[in-house]
């Protein structure tokens, strides 16, 4: 059974050889796309943590960014204004919350 496989593979094979030559070649560009991509990735990432090593380890990097500005009906009602710096300031030093927006979620006059 095994031999009438194998037979009739060869037989295939040299037939029709530009399938065969089309096939193969198929096979080894995958391979070798497959292969040099995950190097390539690997490269990317070892270059990326040799860069930032000299930062620190554990520490995690934060960019700010505002995706909505609030509105003016979020504030406390005892204030018909943003609150000031300077109150943000103290209760972010106070550590409590107290639903108050921070200096840095307050929309801008300009």
């Amino acid at each position: 059974m095994i031999g009438i496989f194998f037979r009739n593979l060869f037989r295939d094979l040299v037939r029709q050889p530009m399938r065969t030559a089309l096939t193969l070649s198929g096979v080894v560009w995958g391979t070798f796309s497959v292969v040099l991509l995950l190097a390539f990735g690997d490269s990317v990432s070892k270059a990326q943590i040799k860069r930032f090593h000299g930062m620190g380890q554990g520490i995690v990097l934060v960019f700010p960014s505002r995706t909505t500005v609030p509105s003016p009906t979020r504030w406390p009602a005892s204030s018909s204004s943003a609150p000031s710096s300077s109150a943000a300031a103290s209760s972010a030093t106070a550590g409590t919350n107290s639903g108050t927006p921070s200096a840095a979620s307050t929309p801008s006059s300009s």
